[in-house]
Parts: C-alpha cells; sequence; structure tokens
C-alpha cells in the first residue's frame, strides 16, 4: 500500500537542524548496507546505500560500473554519518578513528563480493575488528530506538490515538546537557533521567504524557492540560498510577493563570519553572473515530447519521448546527473564506454561504452531519457528474467546510498562538517548547510568532536608522518582554516509516523553540501603518 520510488529523499534525514546522532544514525545506516539490515535511527526505514527499500545489498547487483558508483555514494553518505557522529560526545573516538583510517573500508564486504575498487585499500585485522564493534553498536542503538518508537505507538493504539512525530519531540525536549544531577551527558540516551517540571499542553489520549513520564527520574514532574471530556477516564488512571502527574482540567490557553494556583504553584516552589511544553495541535484519532462529534467525514454513504457538533468540548459554546441556524450569509462566507481551503477565492466562499443558508432556509438546520456534507458534495460536483459519498473523509469535497465551521467554533488558531504565548511566559530561561500541526495555516502561525519575538542582534540594531525602524522590523523591541523566542529547528517532516504506521500523520510537522534572554533595548515607539510601510510603485507604461 505504501511504495516508494527508489530515488525518493530520506525526509527526516535531510532536515539541517537535527541533533548530529540522529543525521549520522540514519546516514550511516543508509550507507552501511552490508551485514543486517540497518534501520534509520527509529523513526527511519530499511534503506540501501541510493535510497531504496530493500535488504542488504541487493539494489547494488549490476555492472561493474553501477557497483563502483554505488561504492563511491556509499561512501560519501558514510563519511557524512561518521563526521557527524564524531562531533557528538559520545561518538567522537570512533568518529576520529574513521576518519584516521579511511571511509572505503567501511565497505569491505562489499569489494569481497563485487571486487575491489581503485580505491580499496589493505584492511588491517585492527581495523576489522573496529569495523565490526561499529557496526555491531550502530545496529544496537537503531534497533532499539526503533523499538522504543513501536512501543509507544502501540501505546498510543490502546489508548485509542497514536502520537505523531513522537520520538523527535522526545529528543529535543531532554537534551543530553539537561539529565539529572549526576548524570554524565555522553551516556547512552536510554539510560538517561531528566529532573525538574514539564508541561504537556494537550493530554489527548496521554501518549506524550506517558513517554515524559518513561523519561523523568523521581525529581521530575509532568503537568497536562485537556478541555475535553472524553480524556478523564485516562488521566485520571494516570494520576493514580503515578504521583509525577498532574492533571489539569482546562484549555492550554489558561496555562499561564493555572500557574498562579494549586496546586500548580507549589510544584514551581519545588521544582522551579518548567524546562519544557509541547503541543501535539488538532483533533486526535480517538475523536475523530467519535463519530457523535461530526468530526469524521468517512463512509457517510454506508455508516449511521450524526448530529452535526464540532466543538472540542461539548459542554462548552454552541454547536455547529446551532451556529449555523443563527448565522448570515456574510458570516458563514467569512468563515469559510478565512479558514477553509488555501487556494479557495472570495467568490467560491460567497456562493458556498449563498447555498448553504439557502437550503437551511427551505428545509430547516442542519441536525445531521450527513445532509451538510451532501449539499456541499453535491455543490462542489461537476455538472452533469453524480455525488456519492467516498469511502475516505479525506477525500470528501465537504471536508474544508467542515473544517472551517470547526475551526472557527473552537477558536483553534486564535487558542494557539494564545497558547504560544502562555507556554513562553511560565516557561524557565533557556527551556524549550517542541509544537506539532497538521495545517499550514497552523505553521503560519508559528512562524509568525516566531518573527515576531526574534531578537535582533547587536549588529542589527546598530545599523537601523531609528527607533521606529527597529519596531518595524522587530516587533519585539516595542514590547516590555525581557525574553526572546529562538527557532531552532523546523519544521520537521514524519519519516516514511511512521508514516506507513500512522497514516494520518503525513501532514504533521513539528517546530522547535527556546526560550533565550533578550538583548535588543525597548523602544517606546508605535510603527507606521502597513500603507506607510509598503507603496505600490508606478508601473512602466508597456503599450
Amino acid at each position: 500500500v505504501f511504495v516508494r520510488s527508489p530515488m525518493q529523499p530520506v525526509r527526516l534525514a535531510r532536515s539541517p537542524g537535527l541533533p548530529q546522532s540522529v543525521q549520522a544514525a540514519q546516514l550511516a545506516s543508509s550507507a552501511a548496507c552490508h551485514g543486517s539490515p540497518a534501520w534509520s535511527s527509529g523513526y527511519g526505514r530499511q534503506t540501501s546505500a541510493h535510497g531504496s527499500t530493500n535488504s542488504g545489498c541487493s539494489s547494488m547487483q549490476g555492472s561493474s560500473a553501477a557497483q563502483g558508483g554505488s561504492a563511491a555514494s556509499a561512501s560519501g553518505l558514510l563519511a557524512a554519518g561518521l563526521a557527524a557522529l564524531g562531533r557528538s560526545t559520545r561518538h567522537r573516538r570512533l568518529g576520529r578513528r574513521a576518519e584516521e583510517k579511511g571511509i572505503l573500508q567501511m565497505l569491505s564486504t562489499v569489494d569481497e563480493e563485487f571486487g575491489p575498487s581503485p580505491a580499496t585499500t589493505t584492511v588491517s585485522s585492527k581495523d576489522q575488528d573496529w569495523d565490526d564493534s561499529f557496526e555491531e553498536e550502530l545496529r544496537q542503538e537503531t534497533e532499539a530506538s526503533r523499538e522504543r518508537h513501536q512501543r509507544a505507538l502501540e501505546s498510543g493504539r490502546l489508548m485509542g490515538h497514536e502520537p505523531v512525530l513522537l520520538m523527535p519531540a522526545m529528543d529535543f525536549l531532554f537534551p543530553p546537557h539537561a539529565g539529572a544531577k549526576g548524570t554524565d551527558p555522553a551516556q547512552d540516551r536510554k539510560a538517561q533521567f531528566f529532573d525538574g517540571l514539564y508541561v504537556d499542553a494537550t493530554f489527548g489520549r496521554g501518549g506524550y504524557s506517558r513517554e515524559i513520564l518513561s523519561r523523568l527520574s523521581d525529581d521530575g514532574r509532568l503537568v497536562s492540560f485537556d478541555m475535553d471530556p472524553s480524556c478523564h477516564p485516562n488521566s485520571h488512571a494516570l494520576v493514580e498510577e503515578d504521583p509525577r502527574f498532574t492533571f489539569i482540567d482546562a484549555n492550554f490557553g489558561t496555562m499561564a493563570d493555572a500557574f498562579t494556583k494549586e496546586p500548580l504553584t507549589s510544584l514551581v516552589k519545588e521544582f522551579g519553572a518548567p524546562q519544557g511544553v509541547v503541543f501535539d495541535i488538532g483533533i486526535s484519532s480517538a475523536q475523530i473515530d467519535d463519530r457523535t462529534r461530526g468530526f469524521s467525514l468517512q463512509n457517510l454513504g454506508l455508516a449511521m447519521d450524526f448530529p452535526m457538533d464540532l466543538r472540542m468540548n461539548p459542554s462548552v459554546g454552541m454547536s455547529a448546527s446551532d451556529w449555523l441556524a443563527q448565522a448570515s450569509v456574510e458570516e458563514l462566507a467569512w468563515v469559510i473564506r478565512s479558514y477553509g481551503n488555501d487556494l479557495e477565492d472570495e467568490y467560491d466562499a460567497e456562493r458556498m454561504a449563498e447555498i448553504i443558508i439557502d437550503d437551511q432556509t427551505r428545509n430547516g438546520p442542519f441536525r445531521s452531519i450527513r445532509r451538510f456534507a451532501e449539499l456541499v458534495g453535491r455543490a462542489k460536483t461537476a455538472p452533469g457528474e453524480e455525488f456519492e459519498h467516498p469511502m475516505l473523509g479525506l477525500e470528501h469535497p465537504a471536508r474544508l467546510t467542515v473544517q472551517a465551521i470547526r475551526l472557527f467554533l473552537n477558536s483553534e488558531m486564535e487558542e494557539l498562538r494564545r497558547g504560544l504565548e502562555q507556554a513562553f511566559s511560565v516557561l524557565a530561561m533557556g527551556g524549550r517548547c517542541v509544537v506539532s500541526v497538521f495545517k499550514r495555516k497552523e505553521a503560519a502561525i508559528i512562524k509568525r510568532f516566531v518573527t515576531e519575538m526574534q531578537d535582533p542582534d547587536p549588529g542589527t540594531v546598530k545599523r537601523l536608522r531609528t527607533k521606529r525602524r527597529l519596531v518595524e522590523l522587530y516587533p519585539l523591541a516595542g514590547t516590555d518582554l525581557e525574553y526572546s523566542v529562538k527557532l531552532l529547528h523546523g519544521p520537521i517532516a514524519p519519516a516514511t516509516y511512521e508514516v506507513s504506521q500512522n497514516r494520518r500523520s503525513r501532514s504533521g510537522l513539528q517546530f522547535v523553540m527556546e526560550k533565550a534572554p533578550r538583548r535588543c533595548p525597548h523602544a517606546k515607539v508605535k510603527p507606521r501603518p502597513e500603507s506607510k510601510r509598503f507603496v505600490e510603485p508606478a508601473r512602466m507604461p508597456l503599450h
């Protein structure tokens, strides 16, 4: 079902901001195709020297010219991987030794099978022993990482949800230098535990929370937020199971206020400000599969009909059917244009709003998600074609229209921005914030937040002409905040292996940010309006 062309790039391995150990493991496992099949650091997939999915070195069979090219490509990848390994603390000795003896010697078994290449040199028994130990260590580490990732996914499935980009988030949330007191940053990451207070802003079914707890020491604590009543059984069970866990029944947009009240004020006094905050934005698999919410459009032609609610918390706010019953054409058109398809223009939004409100006037309120989806689907079907509900909800023409109403009712985009501001207000200086999103609009909000909170370097501040211009280019300068936000990594996409295990992860993106001290001066001036800062120049005549 999931087929990859031989030359498709390894997505996660090519992310420029990944930790060196992760990049090295993925590159080295891709190049070192001899011996046992190599897996890409737990998140990746089984690859050959040139990136095709296979086992062993079968993809390298062919003409002698192809063999030489594959060997040269493999040696280049392996050299890059080992160079990164050499820069890491744990593998500095291995990387330095690899550079001393020559990278091509790692392909000795390939030479034995296909014949020596011109660049091949004699491998001593001492070097061969080193080769074997390195390969065995790399194989054990990558297999262990993959097993941890698989166990986390299986645990999530039992809870009704598979967390996306879980293991990369843990690597960024728990850097080696932040380990518990008395631990060596160079020791095996699997054996390292962490002190301090951490926050899971979106508990969901507890996938992230359980993985975080597995990495905390006895002096570590975790606080989780969620407003969905359906997560209460899992959260209450985890509270009883682990005394290090505290659950707050509230939206993450109220995080700063919650940290001014008990029991969080006591936790801050004992363990300090949070060292890390993690967000998994969007609806969970369990919420999609709960047909009573109306989130899923899957198999509407055969399944039972369900109400059109679309609320994250059914006890708060107004359902989608009730809101539509009192909405005007202009209001609905604004929602569809603002939160719907990015490629949809205002005319399409207005026409769709007119069709929906007209049908509601003639046939009554939309109490059924099937009726609403069928109306939108017929309106988007080409003339002369018969409309049928597709089996997959992702292929339903009404998906983005339903999503637009859901995003508006739950204020999801606004809550994301508010949640980022709240998270950095409670984070400790140097603390990290990891956010996983699934929509381009959500990714745009994160990028805009980082841009507005970026701290200019002293050279830029000195070069700018006025304080007003400083505020226009770097809005942080016009605030009273004493911290800035630094983007460490992102956006990071899921690996092919994770997408094959969880199809809903294919659109996920992850951003890693850090709270840093502010350096730029305070400027109490207002920026010019956009009409003054962006001026359309006079056009030159073409005729």
